[in-house]
């Protein structure tokens, strides 16, 4: 499953950190800081067709263990449009279905894409995925025709997480073709109107909202739950297999009737949850790692770990993590702009320009949004023709 992160900048800046400072960091021009040798970086830039201004990847963006790229596009005359970069190098694939109003959130391995897009002149978005063809194009599946919403994540089982109606859920799709691979996301058996494969994830009767981020490949998913108490408060969800054959299939549990769900827990010393991988590690905004560990009898015990933050950075958001621990997000200085990082444990944190020799025509890097197995890192910055995407890739 591929790694990114959701990162709301406008919570975000907001979250309040702990702030560990590192002594002795030397400092290049402009205040920023000289980290250790770290990994060599190639940076490409996400082209875009004419009568497009950017390719702002805002803060849906990911990018698959194939290298290819998910983000959003932005028309010279107003409007975003979802599109797949197969490589850096080539015009991307427009998936917007003409309205001017879809967002790519997610790639999975198989390549599918998840997302939000609109379906017909109202602005109204759907939650949505999209699946190659076979021929070069899309198919564009609407999860929830009755609903307005969107879809965040997809793993490589073709789970899908996102919300609809104010409603958070997940969607278990099926093999139809029993060849392997996921290939019906919606079924209404009794014609109600209602996805059979969509699953409720909350909110409880303790929430006002509940936003899902991510999903691993075993169905885990965290992020943002609005509780009544204490506000924003990072969650991971870990479902059951009620039925016992192997797949989960149960995101909401309530033994006792309370309206609470028991499969619920919140996280603690954070606001938010960007990013789950396969190992159990879940990145926070305020640069929190948690470390989840399963026990044979189902006990569940999480470790927290505050990332450092070395000087002269003030803070950073941590927004994505891959199955090896690394962790991508933007880190900042005085409140001024944000910088992406990188961090690799036992290694510390790199700012990521420093990683690399050649800016590509980019006069600055923004943001780092996601990374994949191989360590490929997806952002945005600024160029002569405006803001664009980038995909940096490890020498």
């Amino acid at each position: 499953m591929s790694s990114k992160r959701k990162m709301k900048v406008g919570v975000l800046m907001a979250a309040t950190m702990l702030l560990t400072v590192l002594a002795g960091s030397a400092v290049l021009a402009g205040g920023k800081p000289k980290p250790p040798p770290g990994p060599a970086y190639s940076l490409a830039e996400l082209m875009v067709p004419q009568g497009f201004a950017s390719s702002t990847l805002l803060d849906d963006v990911d990018v698959n263990d194939l290298g290819q790229v998910v983000g959003n596009m932005v028309r010279a005359t107003g409007g975003y449009h979802a599109a797949v970069w197969e490589t850096s190098s080539a015009e991307p694939t427009d998936l917007d279905n003409g309205f001017h109003r879809s967002f790519a959130g997610a790639i999975n391995n198989l390549g599918q894409v998840a997302g939000s897009c609109s379906l017909d002149e109202t602005g109204s978005t759907h939650p949505v995925v999209w699946i190659p063809d076979g021929q070069g194009g899309y198919q564009m599946i609407d999860l929830a025709p009755d609903a307005h919403g969107g879809a965040t994540d997809i793993n490589d089982h073709g789970m899908v997480v996102g919300g609809a109606a104010e409603v958070a859920f997940v969607v278990v799709p099926e093999d139809t073709d029993g060849d392997g691979k996921p290939d019906t996301w919606f079924r209404d058996t009794n014609l109600d109107g209602s996805n059979d494969l969509m699953f409720r994830l909350g909110p409880d009767v303790n929430s006002e909202g509940t936003e899902p981020h991510a999903i691993n490949d075993f169905g885990w998913v965290v992020g943002n739950d609005v509780t009544l108490e204490w506000g924003d408060m990072p969650f991971l969800v870990i479902p059951q297999d009620a039925n016992g054959d192997g797949k989960p299939d149960t995101w909401f549990a309530d033994a006792n009737g309370d309206g609470v769900n028991d499969l619920m827990r919140h996280l603690p010393f954070s606001k938010d949850a960007a990013d789950v991988n396969n190992q159990g590690q879940i990145v926070g905004s305020s640069a929190r790692l948690w470390e989840v560990v399963v026990a044979g009898d189902g006990t569940v015990t999480v470790t927290t770990t505050q990332l450092p933050t070395p000087s002269p950075f003030d803070r950073w958001y941590a927004g994505a993590i891959n199955d090896s621990g690394q962790v991508v997000g933007s880190a900042q200085i005085r409140k001024g702009d944000l910088d992406p990082v990188l961090w690799q444990k036992d290694k510390g944190m790199f700012w990521l320009e420093s990683l690399v020799s050649d800016m590509a025509g980019f006069s600055d890097l923004d943001y780092a949004y996601g990374i994949n197995e191989g360590g490929q890192i997806v952002g945005d910055g600024d160029t002569r023709a405006g803001v664009r995407g980038y995909l940096a890739t490890p020498k």
